[in-house]
């Protein structure tokens, strides 16, 4: 937000949900960063794998589990993965893994360490 006025976001991730997640869905889209010399233009493919139950600090949920890659329009032999469970439960991300590879500068797993849903 400024002020009054949204701005639209544009950075990575900004289709990350893409409803209705149907298993075997995908979907692609792109971003621009600005760098001190140049732009550069990222690709990002996004797939629906299946369900999964997964155990976190914040408790028990069954998940959609999503394969994000990203690579530069420049060098699109690099790609980086990485993997997001969503639970429809908690309308929310419930945890993140990085692939390891050299394509991350900083990368770092997180998953969900609690949970209110509000009835």
């Amino acid at each position: 937000m400024d002020r009054d006025k949204r701005i639209p976001y544009e950075g990575r991730n900004r289709r990350l949900f893409n409803f209705p997640l149907e298993i075997g869905k995908s979907w692609k889209d792109k971003f621009v960063t600005k760098g001190a010399i140049k732009e550069y233009t990222y690709l990002e493919t996004f797939t629906a794998l299946g369900w999964e139950e997964i155990v976190v600090q914040a408790g028990k949920f069954k998940t959609v589990k999503i394969e994000y890659k990203q690579s530069s329009a420049d060098e699109p032999a690099k790609e980086g993965k990485l993997w997001y469970w969503y639970s429809p439960d908690a309308k929310y991300m419930i945890k993140c893994q990085y692939e390891k590879s050299r394509y991350w500068d900083a990368a770092y797993d997180w998953e969900l360490t609690s949970l209110e849903l509000k009835k």
